[in-house]
């Protein structure tokens, strides 16, 4: 009787109507990022109320990042006061990001003041990301489409910045922006710099570059006229687009931050090396993965969005099961945009598939979990420590991005083989991304029926059983008819006459899951093994490290040379690992050789060359 008590309290609780709150006059939301470099933001904030205690809410989901990880044990130092005399303030012992302020009955405006205490990989001493997710509080029940804040950002003395948001008025190192929406404002970070470049990319975008480096960044001619090229290719792929120019690629070319970002309507967040930007060759591998995956974002997952993935306000829980479609199709187009627009050739676009196939092929977790389980990766935190440890037998590295972008290469394979060649996946992307024209930010939600629907459109066919045979039950490999319908083979070979430009994707020498069976740093660290490969019949797992190789100090070089002579002698390696305190010795077999996965042509229509082709 006592636990039912509870429940009961706690549903009669819930129905309670909060404090009323003033939604006209908008919030005022002052960041003082002059130490930034410290990691901490100082914060003001003046909330409109109505008198009487006022809750306010921290927001639980980022959009974007597919879980509730804003990070709440940032915010410190929080007060709160009326007419210069502190209130109180409580948390609410059931929803943790929820704050009740004891204002007096007359009062008009709530002050607040807090630090936000930044994790690393947002600012060094020369440049900053400032996102406004961890900086504001609002009123519990609002709408975060009709929520009015104005912002104003204050900047180290002699740092520039760039955004998308409207009218910013600089005084000295004050800017002051115009009053926007939570939900626009969300959106729109602020890149900051006492280092910074505007490059335009014609009249629909232009990149933002914030280098660590002493001197202005650089940009290669060559990168340059990628991006041009990208930004008229994307145009062509989707037929419009749906931000008010310019789009802003807002770049921290840092070695302290590098691989990181993040997608926004009318800009993207891409952490990428210091050097980056200055080459061809350095530019390759954060293309396909990074700059044109956030810029494909705009399109999907921006404009056309999940209806899981919309909400009114940052509270309610998000359902993310059409991740392989947000971020699975995101992969597919960013990778094609990658070649059409130059960053990749078409061989190392065909490198990638080919190491992404074999990563997802190797992993053991993949016969008990469904493609579709993957969407819950990050609200399980699988993909982080220790849980990345046993990432082949969790299955744990949100295979929706790769794995999704196989099955889009299955569909758009297969729509040009049966229309023969006279429609293609593109047809499709047209017509469901390019809808309404070209217009400033907006969401229009799809569901997975919607999906199956605009498919018929293009090509009619049981996209259904389609989705549901790749997506929604286990599966022993990944999809391979892309590959093979699209005119190739995949295999593994002793060197690769393309490298993988791709960095996350894996399938270099120093990548021994495809034949040792296990992951192994360049200092012996044992990262995952695979089940029932050779690495793992020897002994070793997770977390040991690799001291001795045959008797000698353990190395890469050592080891791919090993691989090499055993293939013929046939001998096992003996390895000298420790383990916590304890060391042991193992005896490794293995005569299989060094094994890159590659795409061999094969017999048919060069549909992969065809779909990497530019558009008009």
């Amino acid at each position: 009787m006592r636990v039912c008590a509870v429940v009961i309290a706690a549903l009669i609780a819930a129905f309670v109507p909060l404090p009323a709150v003033r939604a006209a006059a908008p919030l005022t939301l002052v960041v003082d990022a002059r130490d930034v470099a410290r990691n901490i933001l100082h914060v003001t904030l003046d909330v409109p109320i109505a008198g009487g205690p006022a809750t306010l809410v921290f927001p639980k989901w980022v959009p974007g990042e597919h879980s509730p990880s804003n990070p709440l044990s940032d915010v410190a130092l929080l007060v709160g006061s009326v007419d210069g005399k502190t209130v109180a303030w409580t948390r609410d012992p059931y929803d943790l990001y929820a704050f009740t302020f004891a204002a007096p009955p007359a009062a008009t405006t709530l002050h607040l003041q807090y630090d936000v205490l930044l994790e690393s990989g947002y600012a060094t001493d020369r440049l900053a990301l400032v996102n406004w997710n961890p900086t504001l509080l609002y009123p519990a029940g609002s709408v975060v489409a009709n929520t009015i804040v104005t912002a104003s950002l204050i900047v180290p003395p002699g740092w520039e910045t760039a955004t998308a948001l409207d009218d910013p008025k600089r005084t000295g190192d004050r800017i002051d922006f115009a009053p926007v929406s939570i939900e626009r404002l969300f959106d729109s970070p602020v890149l900051a710099s006492a280092n910074l470049a505007r490059v335009p990319l014609g009249p629909m975008a232009e990149l933002d570059v914030a280098s660590d480096a002493p001197v202005a960044p650089v940009v290669d001619p060559a990168v340059l006229a990628h991006f041009k090229t990208l930004v008229g290719q994307a145009q062509s792929l989707f037929g419009s687009h749906h931000w008010r120019s310019p789009y802003h690629f807002l770049i921290t070319a840092s070695d302290t931050i590098s691989y990181d970002g993040l997608e926004h309507h009318e800009s993207s967040w891409n952490g990428v090396d210091t050097d980056t930007l200055a080459s061809e060759s350095a530019c390759k591998k954060w293309a396909g993965d990074l700059l044109t995956h956030e810029f494909t974002h705009s399109w999907n997952g921006k404009y056309r969005r999940p209806a899981g993935l919309v909400r009114a306000d940052y509270q309610a829980d998000e359902t993310t099961d059409l991740l392989w479609v947000y971020e699975g199709l995101t992969e597919y187009y960013s990778d094609i945009l990658a070649v059409r627009s130059g960053f990749w050739t078409p061989a190392e676009y065909r490198a990638a598939l080919a190491a992404k196939y074999a990563e997802l092929d190797a992993k053991a977790g993949r016969i008990t979990r469904s493609l579709a389980d993957t969407t819950f990766d990050e609200r399980l935190r699988l993909t982080a420590a220790p849980h990345a440890t046993f990432a082949s037998a969790r299955r744990a590295t949100e295979d929706y991005y790769d794995e999704g972008e196989l099955m889009w290469l299955d569909a758009d394979t297969l729509i040009r083989e049966r229309t023969h060649g006279a429609h293609s996946l593109d047809d499709f992307a047209r017509a469901f991304y390019g809808v309404g024209g070209d217009t400033g930010p907006a969401v229009l939600p799809y569901t997975r029926a919607d999906l199956v629907a605009a498919l018929n459109a293009v090509l009619p066919y049981d996209w259904e059983g389609f989705f549901h045979a790749r997506i929604d039950v286990p599966t022993a490999h990944p999809p391979q008819d892309g590959i093979t319908r699209g005119g190739y083979a995949f295999a593994f070979a002793a060197k690769a006459e393309t490298p993988n430009p791709a960095t996350r994707a894996g399938g270099s020498p120093a990548d021994y899951r495809y034949d040792l069976g296990a992951s192994i740093g360049g200092n012996g660290v044992v990262g995952d093994v695979i089940p029932g490969s050779p690495s793992a019949r020897a002994g070793l797992v997770p977390g040991m490290s690799i001291v001795a190789l045959d008797g000698r100090r353990f190395s890469s070089t050592a080891l791919n040379a090993t691989i090499v002579r055993d293939a013929t002698s046939k001998a096992p390696m003996t390895l000298l690992v420790t383990n916590h305190q304890a060391f042991a010795t193992l005896d490794l077999s293995y005569d299989g050789g060094i094994r890159i996965p590659v795409l061999n042509r094969a017999t048919g229509p060069d549909l992969i060359e065809a779909i990497a082709n530019p558009r008009p």
